[in-house]
């Protein structure tokens, strides 16, 4: 049995689900986006998170991830994160990255190695995410023609 929370279920229906999940047993996966989800959703019951479409924003995956990892917890989580090698997510897998780092940057003070981040990484990772995955994805497809030209000559 599995249940699915996303953007059309109810407010009302969200906390049942959740309950449910928590309380019975029969109940093996839990399938929740992680935008519909929103906060204070506790997921103690999971041993498991699969991410298969990771956000731009880290902090999102981080609560998410945070859902299972709550205070009663009682088993070991394992997070799996799913990444095709070449494509965009790969992409924006590295870009929550860097942006985590420059969230540790500003917590601790500013005390970072100066070698971690380049300045033009910094501006790049402060610029709009939408216009920069429409960079990605128009050089994925220039890639992806070139190769398809590439195989056509040999």
């Amino acid at each position: 049995t599995y249940m699915r929370l996303d953007g059309s279920s109810k407010i009302s229906e969200r906390r049942d689900m959740v309950a449910d999940f928590q309380n019975r047993n029969d109940i093996f996966v839990f399938l929740l986006s992680t935008r519909a989800g929103g906060l204070g959703i506790n997921l103690t019951a999971a041993d498991t998170v699969i991410f298969y479409d990771s956000d731009w924003n880290p902090t999102v995956d981080q609560q998410a991830m945070d859902r299972a990892h709550r205070l009663g917890q009682t088993k070991q989580v394992t997070v799996y994160r799913l990444i095709c090698k070449g494509t965009i997510e790969e992409r924006i897998l590295q870009r929550a990255k860097e942006k985590s780092e420059i969230q540790r940057m500003v917590i601790s003070g500013g005390n970072f190695k100066p070698d971690t981040l380049k300045p033009k990484e910094v501006v790049s990772l402060l610029l709009d995410d939408e216009e920069l995955e429409k960079k990605l994805r128009q050089r994925q497809e220039e890639k992806r023609q070139q190769e398809e030209t590439n195989r056509v000559k040999e």
